[in-house]
Parts: C-alpha cells; structure tokens; sequence
C-alpha cells in the first residue's frame, strides 16, 4: 500500500522525538490539523514556540 505525499504515520510514543510537529502530534492522537491546531490555541496542548516553529513536547500528547 503506498502513502500520499505529505502524511504523517503514526508512530510508538517511546519512538517519538521529544519535541515533536504539530503535524506529527496530530498523527499520533489521530485528530485532524484544525482540531490540533485549535488546541494549541486553547492551551489544552503545551507548546513552545521558535520564532514561527511551533514544537510540543511529547509528553503532552498524553493528556494529562
């Protein structure tokens, strides 16, 4: 089966790096990229931010 350009799989939480995309987040709650990007808004997933580059730490993908 091959991918689409430009997808993400999901991938273990321990084969995370620990800072990962909003893009890779997304693929690994298996939301979609408005949903994640609405919950970095909110604050309901920590991030940090690097200029424009948005990086979250993967341990908040746990949900606390």
């Amino acid at each position: 089966m091959k991918r689409k350009p430009g997808r993400t799989s999901t991938r273990r939480f321990q084969d995370l790096p620990d800072l990962v995309t909003p893009e890779e987040g997304r693929a690994y709650l298996r939301i979609s990229r408005n949903a994640m990007y609405a919950w970095l808004k909110e604050r309901r997933v920590a991030s940090v931010r690097y200029g424009r580059l948005i990086r979250i730490p993967k341990t908040a993908l746990l949900g606390e």
